[in-house]
């Protein structure tokens, strides 16, 4: 498989993509899922390449097996595709359905799997496409076994009749590559015909069903994972269950009830059952279920608090499944029910646990804040209008019952915010705040959450800049463009203080919010810029390098725009790019190089491309002047010649000082490749730099780009320099030049 080289990291195009798929698939259609596809194969490579995807992406839909799955471009593309065809479905099936046909006739089996997927949790819609394309080989190749062994099993009773016959038939004949000379292969045809019918069994084909009976009577029953080819299992230590999930599934309320009054676990017992392995099983069971517990609701308002969080997490859960059931109205009310059994008067806490990591009342006001905050974001089940007033005030009852930590320890606060009680709780607000502001368009909602957020906010800020409130200095600075959508005068009046003039430690939160910002906006900019944050992001220590270089990315996308940033200044005051550059700050000039070198896709042509190549000029010459080397910044500044088209005498210069620098901060492999790139419009200035440059250190990465350069300023007539290099390599004991020297010895200049 080819090595995938992308910009972002795949956990940063997972989070990217995370959540919009679904809206994407609905508002693009075709579009969307015919992206995502081409994504995924890019991804994968090739057909056969993509032969073991199942090996660690062992299922299409969100499952336990693929914990780790995720860290791979892979399965976040896969995850894209499948959730943009449920949109594209939502919006228009008629228009889906000859794209869901694309997918089960792919040659990428990774692809296929989503739609047998989609087959299933829509067969009722699109059986005749299944129909029409159904493949024996999805039952007898184990890339394709565990979508089309949930395929049958949810909806043969549904399979029309000639469908029906022909999974029967395949059943019987059972074609593939067996070997029929081995004699264990009857044996083994019977167990795969086992499998297979263990996925119809007792859907009223009494046929079926003998047929089935028998062969567990020779083989036994079919295992309990058998719609994997591999099934590992693991979890926390201590966290053995009194219950599996299936038992929770199937008791009944007054069965549940004794249970959850009775159980305790035996701390006597090492690994024995827990609460939290009963959580954890009750949360699958949730998710798993017809209602998601909805009629037992009442069941869970004075129990332990390990019950009511499995409940909660489960919950939370079922909102990521576009087609399970969700009761809101019951879900409002059990939350309700439960703070409203919790006493403001007293710490949120329980002390009967002895400090056994168990869940505790703490966890269940997080689980009521991600329920919520999930609630608002879901697009298949989003909360309905008439119940959003209820959440935000159960939302900005958590804020009271979850005290702030303070500012004494900034070394991550963004974590600490986002993990926290109350900075979950101030997310969820929000996040509510945003979304029924959007839905009303006639402004009346927003001013209405507004007027119920803003006391509680400003008594926030209020908090924060005394150093008693690191959430919520840390939201000012992450948030800081949301709040300017509800209000814009609360936010410019109070921007000093998001980002705090009076406590250093709020700022530094603050600061490191903001480095999450990922949109310049020229309001934020000038705030930032003319309140001196953005030079203090650049030169103080703020226990975090990224906020320099989010400040310097801002900083040089202001620059690119001609209104907000400058090479000079104006009024006779130097721009914030002028003191930056004048100053030689190696580090940030450097960072602001990388992420200029991160437009290249538009290359010289572009329209950045002119005033990239003028900040390097300006640096240039502002390090000449200075009269000292500044290697490590020469050595950055190589990234820019992916920008540069002709070598004259103002960029030949440029190019040979950075060139002579390459190798120290680790550019050389982008300086042989622009100047491979230069080399046929520009032999001669190209041979004098690749001749400084060899006198200094010698390139060997890549090979074929170092070979490509010689023999391209050889063939335009630079032969004397190209026999030189080919000796300088040869004289310290790098032969990989020697067959161009053979070639181009007996050439004439």
């Amino acid at each position: 498989m080819r090595e995938q080289k992308t910009l972002l990291k795949t956990h940063q195009v997972k989070d990217a993509l995370e959540g919009h798929c679904e809206k994407l698939g609905e508002r693009c259609g075709e579009a969307a899922v015919r992206l995502f596809m081409g994504r995924l194969m890019g991804a994968i490579g090739s057909p056969t390449d993509d032969r073991f995807t199942y090996v660690h992406r062992k299922a299409i839909e969100e499952h336990r097996q693929d914990a780790y799955a995720g860290e791979s471009l892979t399965s976040v593309y896969i995850d894209a595709l499948r959730d943009a065809m449920i949109g594209f479905i939502r919006k228009d099936e008629a228009a889906a359905a000859p794209v869901l046909a694309a997918l089960l006739t792919s040659d990428f089996p990774s692809i296929v799997r989503v739609g047998i997927y989609i087959c299933d949790k829509h067969f009722l819609s699109f059986s005749d496409v299944l129909e029409k394309h159904f493949d024996a080989g999805w039952l007898l190749k184990p890339e394709f076994w565990h979508e089309a062994y949930w395929l049958v099993k949810h909806n043969y009773a549904d399979f029309p009749p000639a469908l029906r016959q022909k999974f029967l038939n395949l059943v019987q004949e059972l074609p593939g590559d067996w070997d029929e000379d081995d004699p264990r292969t009857a044996e083994f045809k019977d167990y795969h015909r086992r499998d297979l019918l263990s996925a119809i069994a007792g859907q009223g084909d009494s046929a079926v069903d003998a047929w089935y009976q028998s062969l567990t009577q020779k083989f036994g029953s079919a295992h309990d994972h058998v719609d994997f080819q591999s099934f590992s299992s693991g979890g926390w230590v201590g966290a053995a269950t009194p219950k599996t999930s299936d038992e929770f599934l199937t008791m009944g309320s007054d069965e549940l009830r004794a249970f959850m009054e009775t159980f305790k676990p035996d701390r006597s017992v090492f690994d024995g059952p827990s609460y939290r392995g009963a959580a954890d099983n009750l949360q699958e069971a949730v998710k798993a279920s017809e209602d998601g517990f909805a009629g037992k609701f009442p069941l869970f308002v004075n129990v332990h608090p390990a019950y009511q969080h499995g409940l909660l997490s489960g919950l939370k859960d079922r909102l990521s499944l576009p087609m399970s059931a969700f009761d809101w109205p019951a879900t409002v009310q059990l939350i309700q029910s439960i703070l409203a059994g919790i006493n403001p008067e007293r710490p949120v806490d329980d002390q009967s646990l002895g400090g056994v990591f168990e869940p505790t009342s703490l966890w269940v006001l997080t689980g009521i804040a991600d329920v919520i905050k999930a609630g608002f974001q879901s697009s298949s089940h989003p909360i309905p209008a008439t119940l959003q007033d209820a959440c935000l005030a159960a939302v900005l009852s958590l804020l009271k019952l979850s005290p702030p930590h303070d500012t004494s320890d900034v070394k991550d606060a963004v974590s600490t915010m986002i993990n926290s009680r109350y900075g979950k709780a101030l997310e969820t607000s929000l996040v509510a705040a945003l979304a029924m502001a959007r839905a009303d368009k006639s402004g009346e909602a927003a001013r209405q959450v507004w007027t119920a957020l803003r006391p509680i906010y400003s008594d926030a800020l209020d908090a924060s800049e005394t150093g008693a409130n690191l959430e919520f200095a840390t939201f000012g600075g992450l948030y800081c463009v949301n709040l300017h959508y509800l209000d814009p005068t609360w936010v410019v009046d109070n921007f000093n203080r998001l980002f705090s003039l009076k406590n250093k430690a709020a700022w530094v939160c603050a600061a490191q919010g903001f480095s999450y910002q990922n949109h310049l906006y020229p309001w934020l900019y000038k705030l930032l810029r003319d309140g001196g944050h953005l030079y203090r992001m650049i030169y103080e220590d703020t226990q975090k390098n990224q906020v320099q270089e989010r400040a310097m990315q801002f900083l040089g996308l202001a620059y690119l725009n001609d209104e907000l940033e400058s090479l000079d200044g104006t009024g006779g005051a130097p721009s914030l790019m002028a003191r930056v550059i004048n100053d030689l700050n190696a580090e940030a000039l450097s960072r602001l190089c990388w992420f200029f070198w991160t437009l290249r896709a538009q290359g010289p042509a572009g329209a950045d491309a002119p005033k990239i190549v003028s900040f390097w000029k300006k640096l240039d010459q502002t390090i000449r002047a200075s009269g000292q080397e500044h290697a490590e910044l020469l050595s950055a500044l190589n990234q820019l010649a992916v920008f540069l088209d002709v070598l004259d005498a103002s960029t030949t210069p440029l190019l040979l000082n950075a060139a002579l620098h390459a190798n120290v901060k680790f550019h050389a492999h982008t300086l042989v490749s622009e100047l491979r790139r230069l080399t046929e419009a520009n032999p001669k200035a190209v041979s004098a730099i690749f001749d400084a440059v060899t006198d200094r250190f010698l390139p060997d990465f890549e090979q074929e780009d170092v070979v490509a350069i010689v023999e391209g300023i050889a063939d335009r007539g630079e032969v004397d320099i190209a026999r030189k290099i080919c000796n300088k390599y040869n004289h310290r004991g790098v032969s990989f030049l020697n067959p161009v020297f053979e070639r181009i010895r007996n050439l004439t200049a």
